[in-house]
């Protein structure tokens, strides 16, 4: 094709006189539907301002949009968000049905501020839940994410091990092990 030939793409915007199934729409795009941090931004600002005041009508919306807001906030520069994720953390336990939600990003931003310990204790929190709901794939991912907390804390014996625990998890569930292993390999240069 000839992307002269395109049509631009309609931005989606949700129509309808319910804010809250609107913030849901605007939500489920953050989830589904943006491949832009322009987009992703949009929608999350959008969800929050229709869910002000409301956040507990929509708590798995508002919570999506402010780790959104704080993973932008940390991209461009202005340092960790942790008041923001720390808001949907909040929002994210008070649902029935929650298992992760924003705890790993939250882990991630507290490991990138350099709060080590408090980040082991979220991740430690996060891997409980995971194996707890019976989530193994995610488990991987989550493995091999405390294993660069250990690397990134000096702790090359540890993220070694995570990172081949990481590994055989992968291999048994017949997952991708790429991460596990390059990450693993970075190990074995560094020692």
């Amino acid at each position: 094709r000839d992307p002269a030939e395109e049509q631009p793409v309609e931005p989606f915007r949700p129509r309808g006189d319910d804010p809250i199934l609107r913030a849901r729409a605007h939500a489920a795009m953050l989830a589904w539907g943006t491949e832009d941090t322009r987009d992703e931004l949009r929608h999350a600002s959008a969800a929050l301002e229709l869910l002000a005041g409301r956040e507990q009508e929509a708590p798995e919306a508002a919570a999506d949009a402010l780790a959104v807001l704080a993973a932008a906030r940390l991209a461009a520069g202005e340092g960790p968000a942790l008041d923001l994720l720390e808001r949907a953390l909040a929002l994210d336990r008070a649902r029935p049905d929650f298992v992760v939600g924003s705890l790993e990003l939250l882990a991630g931003t507290l490991r990138t501020a350099d709060r080590i310990d408090e980040a082991r204790e979220i991740f430690a929190e996060t891997l409980a839940r995971l194996e707890r709901a019976g989530y193994e794939s995610r488990r991987v991912a989550t493995l091999t994410q405390v294993g660069l907390t250990e690397l990134l804390a000096g702790d090359h014996g540890a993220a070694g091990g995570l990172f081949d625990e990481a590994h055989r998890l992968a291999l048994e569930l017949g997952a991708d092990t790429t991460g596990p292993r390059l990450y693993r390999a970075h190990v074995d240069a560094l020692l």
